[in-house]
């Protein structure tokens, strides 16, 4: 979610990205606080209502039951599975949303960098983040790696996934981005 925050803040407008943070405790106070933090935004930082409208749209647009979606009427689908941390299944905007022609390019990872202030650290940094910073270091930007067709195979060649433990997942990211007055009225 951190490296979604830093690299890929647009992906917010995805419903499987928003389906999977909001699921697993994220909140527009909490993604607005990470793009903030790890983002260069101009004039004025991002806020909790910009968050929620690039969320809302996508939501809304898939109809049914989401017609009226908030953040706080999020329903958790059965199927949902707040360990996992794959992005193999989500969908891009361009994908849900047929009125979107403008295709999604490739991108090389190190152009992911671009407006970033400073990258993921700990656990909050996972494959993309050591994707990025190895295709932004000088002796190696030269090497043709792109962002999403090359991932798994940069993965590979910086010698293997990164071993996964529960400080990783989407819940604890939140609990360590979320002040502690507004997580203790959050239950």
């Amino acid at each position: 979610v951190a490296e979604l925050a830093c690299f890929l803040p647009k992906w917010l407008k995805s419903i499987d990205v928003v389906d999977r943070v909001i699921s697993n405790g994220g909140t527009c106070g909490t993604i607005a606080r990470m793009i903030n933090m790890y983002r260069e935004m101009g004039d004025a930082p991002t806020t909790s209502n910009s968050v929620l409208r690039m969320m809302m749209p996508a939501m809304r647009k898939r109809g049914g039951e989401f017609e009226n979606w908030t953040v706080g009427g999020h329903i958790i689908q059965d199927a949902h599975d707040p360990s996992s941390l794959s992005i193999s299944r989500f969908r891009i905007p361009k994908e849900t949303h047929k009125d979107r022609s403008k295709s999604d390019p490739s991108v090389p990872f190190k152009d992911l960098a671009q407006n970033v202030k400073v990258f993921p650290q700990k656990y909050d940094a996972l494959d993309l983040t050591r994707c990025v910073e190895y295709h932004v270091q000088p002796e190696h930007q030269d090497e043709v790696w792109n962002f999403p067709d090359d991932f798994e195979a940069l993965v590979k060649h910086l010698g293997g996934p990164t071993a996964i433990t529960k400080k990783y997942q989407d819940k604890e990211i939140f609990n360590r981005w979320t002040p502690p007055h507004i997580r203790k009225s959050a239950t």
